[in-house]
């Protein structure tokens, strides 16, 4: 699940990291930030990706922008809760209670996605991987990610099984 209000950043959406490059995402946002360099609010705008190889997937779900940012804290905690459920998961994020975006993985229509290598690539069971991307000079995605002195931090991570 993505959380990147860079420029044209994603929020709540998807990538399929190692298989394929999909991004599905049905908005994306860039962050405007006030004269200290903190964010100041979200501004939505069409999911838009630099990289040429990612292939734009589309949600079987997501709200209006509006609702999403009805929902968003901003400069705040925000709650996720993120459900993968089946062999080739169909994957729903919730943020603050709100679900912002479902996906079945498993009807993903795109050149070279064959559901029998994705399949062999992910294995029975899955892994959680919490990942956060550089701000660097060599970024090809920018060094506008993070505000000045920003940080990430994850707290009160729960893990549930969802196999009988």
């Amino acid at each position: 699940m993505l959380i990147d209000h860079r420029p044209h950043g994603g929020i709540g959406g998807f990538y399929g990291n190692g298989l394929w490059g999909f991004h599905a995402w049905a908005y994306g946002f860039t962050g405007e930030k006030d004269r200290d360099g903190r964010l100041a609010r979200l501004i939505p705008e069409k999911p838009a990706e630099p990289n040429r190889t990612n292939i734009m997937v589309p949600l079987d779900f997501a709200p209006p922008a509006d609702t999403f940012l009805k929902t968003w804290k901003l400069n705040d905690w925000n709650q996720f809760r993120i459900r993968s459920v089946g062999e080739l998961p169909r994957l729903t994020t919730w943020i603050n209670g709100e679900k912002i975006a479902e996906i079945d993985t498993a009807k993903i229509e795109v050149p070279g996605y064959e559901t029998q290598a994705v399949l062999s690539r992910i294995g029975r069971t899955g892994h959680i991987a919490l990942e956060v991307h550089s701000n660097g000079p060599t970024d090809l995605l920018g060094q506008d990610r993070w505000a000045p002195g920003g940080v990430c931090r994850w707290r009160n991570i729960y893990i549930k099984s969802l196999a009988k």
